[in-house]
């Protein structure tokens, strides 16, 4: 298996033995793992488990334990767990423009799920298949899927705007939970049909996403003042590139922004970066470049709207820094990476 999905398995693996340890502690992991037929030390040793183990436990959990655990597991998610790509989704300008690496995270994350969005004129319809290497876990990656998916898109939306999906249908039959389903997507839902989609509406791919919700975090206050220069000098790089991360489009990769956000001087922010062997200039490089690769990978933007999200003035200015971090052309790192993981599938 690609060592690429490995972190990914890891993460939903710690999910769902936090959902078990708070929901069902009555279960014991070991008899989980010999009903499913994987290792017995699967909460120890998450990256030894393929994708096929993984959701082999979880579909026995489903069906004789549990039957709700998918739907329980996917309001634990969020979106700081798919590291820089999960961040390059929060820097997206719009729903439209984050929606098609939101998907690619419900790939990686489900290798046996194939996504495909169809936009009407007042419907944006978000249809899941299952290959036939997932036929034995079909249900469970269906559910797992489009409701990932949703969670993931309740995230990106501005406060209060994304209550509820327009409908969503299932081609499994009706579960003895579905009114989870309803009260989770907050829409309609249909089952028997022959398709699973999940709708939501069209003119939400146009609505500005904001982080809002996350600005109390950064607010200027005496006892961030006092946080941020206690910090240790790893800490304070780490403090630097996570709010780089996150808050890229305040901080606009400026120094100024970025210490006012801080509650520190620019002055003093320099210094102790100095002292901690690193400079903003370089930080911001590797954040910069962190995201690229992020959008070059897994959406079709060009590379004048990757330059814009990045806070390049110049689409050239960002070719240069890009080849100077990575010794190769955007344009060849998307190609070349496309063409790797095609052999790898």
């Amino acid at each position: 298996m690609n060592s690429t999905f490995q972190p990914m398995i890891k993460t939903q693996v710690e999910r769902l033995h936090s959902v078990l340890l708070r929901d069902f502690n009555h279960l014991d992991t070991a008899r989980l793992a010999a009903a499913a037929g994987i290792a017995s030390d699967w909460r120890q040793k998450p990256d030894c488990l393929t994708f096929s183990d993984y959701y082999r436990l979880l579909t026995h959990i489903a069906t004789h334990h549990a039957p709700d655990i998918v739907v329980r597991m996917a309001r634990e998610i969020r979106i700081r767990e798919y590291g820089a790509l999960g961040y390059a989704v929060w820097s997206g300008g719009t729903l439209g423009q984050s929606l098609e690496m939101l998907m690619h995270i419900v790939e990686w994350q489900h290798p046996y799920v194939r996504l495909q969005i169809k936009v009407g004129r007042e419907q944006a319809l978000i249809r899941c298949q299952i290959q036939p290497r997932g036929v034995e876990f079909y249900r469970v990656l269906i559910e797992d899927s489009l409701l990932t998916l949703w969670q993931l898109i309740q995230s990106r939306m501005p406060d209060g705007l994304a209550a509820c999906a327009s409908f969503a249908h299932f081609t499994y039959a009706q579960p003895s939970y579905a009114g989870q389903y309803q009260q989770f997507l907050g829409c309609k839902v249909v089952f028997d049909q022959d398709f699973s989609m999940l709708a939501i509406p069209a003119q939400w791919l146009h609505v500005a996403t904001q982080l809002a919700s996350q600005s109390e975090q950064w607010r200027a206050t005496p006892a961030r003042v006092r946080r941020t220069l206690a910090l240790s000098k790893a800490d304070l790089v780490k403090e630097v590139k996570t709010l780089l991360l996150e808050r890229s489009v305040e901080c606009a990769f400026d120094m100024a922004k970025t210490a006012r956000m801080m509650a520190v001087s620019e002055r003093s922010l320099r210094r102790h970066l100095a002292a901690a062997g690193a400079s903003f200039r370089q930080i911001c490089t590797q954040v910069r470049m962190e995201l690229a690769a992020q959008y070059l990978l897994n959406t079709g933007l060009s590379m004048q709207e990757i330059a814009y999200l990045l806070g390049y003035a110049q689409e050239n200015n960002f070719y240069r820094a890009f080849r100077g971090y990575y010794a190769t052309s955007p344009a060849l790192f998307r190609s070349q990476s496309r063409a790797d993981n095609h052999s790898q599938s």
